[in-house]
């Protein structure tokens, strides 16, 4: 059965701190975080401090099988390196340079696989992984100080492959990366200058240099068109799912939200508030007053409505030309109940400037509290709830009528 709850007799409120309970500004529009950024541009490849975790952690999950498959590469490179200069090549290698490959190369490369599906805090993984490539970088200098301490003409182009992993394969960003190259270059040329064959080292520095110039241009273009992607695919997602005019869920979106947290509120025994919402008499306001006007009563109403999504699994639809609806995921009863003059505050207290006349649209509602193993289904609550709306409608409209479903009373 369905216990009613109707508070048009409750005292007044304080509608300002219960608009706003925690006393933060209005949602932000998910939409327009990645338009204004798009609009900025991001010539120094950087985003806001929001957009930019999140596009790090995207760029993660987006690239780790490659990173995983470039240091299984880089891991047989390495054992055939081994293989060929042992069996084939001339032993241009000191035994200290295997010792380099099999104790920490290998190593190292093993953990940039084992990183690549980590998916850590942003900038905490990020900064691993930098770790990571540049104690590869200096192991390999190291690797061929020591072939060169022995035979100066121990290759150097395993530098020129190494700028190629910096850049492309090891997972960093741009500046993470060009970083790296910079350090790992200022230590080859360190190194180098005293080991190489004479007329050499200049040389071979140039062309290392050069590839790592070549690789960061490389790199910068990838990562703007990527960053580029990023945005645009979240924007065209938000759209998607978005009314454009009031920015709440469309009616689609709204129906997934609801069906995905009713099963987690089946599972973890939690109450789920659901409301409906219709605006009286809204062909009247949009006949006598236009329709540019109407559509300001839906954004009042609409925004009303985004500012008490106060947590992620609380949401707002909009479901028809003038009808709205709201579900609230574990959420305190008392609250939810006077939650209905909110809305009707809301519009009697905003000034639409494109009437002709002052008008004070008003709202019908019919709200449900839902607790775990009350209902079968989400329509079920869905239908209560709507049988709730048109009495309020039969008893003259711009009221509100809330009802406690009782656990025992489910349907069958």
């Amino acid at each position: 059965m369905l216990s009613d709850q109707n508070l048009s007799s409750q005292p007044s409120l304080d509608n300002e701190a219960l608009w706003n309970p925690s006393g933060s500004s209005s949602m932000p529009d998910p939409e327009e975080r990645y338009s204004a950024q798009r609009a900025d541009g991001f010539d120094d490849l950087r985003f806001r401090s929001d957009l930019e975790a999140e596009f790090r952690q995207h760029y993660q999950l987006r690239n780790k099988h490659r990173i995983r498959v470039a240091n299984l590469s880089a891991l047989v490179a390495m054992a055939m390196f081994l293989l060929v200069d042992k069996f084939i090549g001339g032993r241009l290698q000191p035994w200290v340079g295997d010792l380099i490959i099999s104790a920490v190369l290998i190593p190292l490369l093993l953990l940039g696989v084992w990183m690549a599906g980590v998916r850590a805090v942003w900038p905490f993984r990020q900064w691993l992984v930098f770790a990571n490539v540049l104690a590869i970088g200096v192991a390999l200098c190291g690797l061929i100080a020591y072939g060169r301490a022995g035979n100066a003409a121990f290759p150097y182009e395993p530098m020129l492959l190494l700028m190629v992993y910096v850049y492309f394969l090891g997972g960093l960003v741009f500046g993470q990366a060009l970083l790296c190259s910079a350090l790992i270059w200022g230590l080859f040329v360190l190194l180098n200058q005293e080991l190489a064959a004479p007329g050499r080292a200049v040389y071979e520095a140039y062309y290392v240099g050069v590839m790592a110039c070549v690789c960061a241009l490389g790199l910068y273009f990838s990562e703007r068109q990527h960053r580029y992607a990023f945005l645009l695919e979240n924007e065209l997602r938000h759209q998607a799912v978005t009314d454009s005019l009031t920015k709440l869920m469309n009616r689609g979106a709204f129906r997934r939200h609801l069906d995905r947290i009713w099963q987690m509120a089946q599972r973890d025994k939690k109450t789920i508030g659901l409301m409906l919402i219709d605006l009286d008499h809204f062909k009247s306001i949009n006949d006598e007053h236009g329709h540019l006007a109407g559509d300001e009563v839906l954004v009042t109403l609409g925004q009303a409505l985004r500012e008490q999504l106060k947590r992620p699994l609380d949401a707002a639809g909009r479901f028809g030309g003038d009808e709205f609806v709201g579900v609230w995921y574990d959420v305190d009863a008392d609250w939810f109940q006077r939650l209905p003059e909110v809305f009707q505050a809301r519009l009697a207290g905003a000034r639409f400037p494109r009437a002709r006349n002052k008008i004070q649209p008003t709202t019908s509602v019919g709200a449900v509290l839902v607790p775990a193993g009350a209902l079968d289904k989400p329509l079920t609550a869905m239908r209560r709830a709507d049988e709730l709306l048109y009495q309020v409608k039969e008893a003259g409209r711009d009221g509100f009528r809330v009802a406690i479903v009782e656990p025992q009373a489910a349907d069958s």
